[in-house]
């Protein structure tokens, strides 16, 4: 009961913050110009490429997020494996030729300085290698290998919503907003790669606990 109550409680939260970065990239995609991120840098406002990059990097978001809320809920891949093959088809597509390529142009504009530039460089590399990986393992029918790395690719997608967790906290620590940048960054990185990590550790020894409780 208490495992189920913290899965529950995961999933609202996940749907929740979830709900508010589409909400929070709504803006971008109807080309506004109020809005902060934009007005503090407004060379790059002005810059069309840039302004058409983050627009579909923003749509691409959206569709990652919202396709894949569901594809770690196992009642529904039991019963609709084909809303599954589908709502995987869209992540997958939009993850590596949409996102991670408009990430990779915006990364070099990135705030933060070198630090910024590198960790969102090395986000786009983490998310397109595991989403790819995930992708050429269902098509070999290796199912089990296929999970194993959608569920790193979508630690690596849901950074989206700790880097911002992390960026607000910081910032009403105290931290500067440059520093406060950077470690959001860094520690949505690594804290999210060390959860995924987490979760496949918890799957395997579940796993092969399985035997000895039915011998019991």
């Amino acid at each position: 009961m208490i495992r189920f109550l913290i899965k529950l409680c995961a999933w609202i939260a996940l749907v929740v913050f979830s709900w508010m970065v589409v909400e929070n990239s709504l803006p971008y995609l109807v080309a506004r110009d109020d809005i902060a991120f934009l007005q503090e840098r407004p060379w790059l406002a002005a810059d069309s490429l840039w302004r058409a990059a983050i627009a579909v990097h923003a749509a691409a978001g959206i569709v990652c997020l919202l396709s894949c809320l569901l594809q770690f809920f196992r009642p529904m891949t039991r019963r609709a494996p084909k809303l599954h093959q589908r709502l995987g088809q869209a992540y997958v597509h939009s993850v590596l030729w949409v996102l991670c390529p408009t990430g990779f142009y915006m990364a070099f504009f990135a705030k933060g300085g070198l630090p910024g530039v590198v960790g969102f460089v090395l986000l786009g590399v983490a998310a397109f290698w595991t989403t790819w990986r995930g992708w050429i393992a269902m098509r070999r029918g290796r199912t089990r290998e296929h999970v194993i790395w959608m569920i790193r690719s979508f630690a690596m997608v849901t950074t989206a919503i700790t880097f911002r967790i992390y960026n607000i906290a910081l910032y009403e620590l105290g931290m500067s907003l440059d520093t406060g940048y950077q470690a959001a960054l860094g520690l949505s990185l690594a804290g999210n790669a060390a959860a995924a990590e987490w979760i496949l550790f918890r799957m395997q020894s579940h796993a092969n606990s399985k035997p000895q409780n039915a011998k019991t």
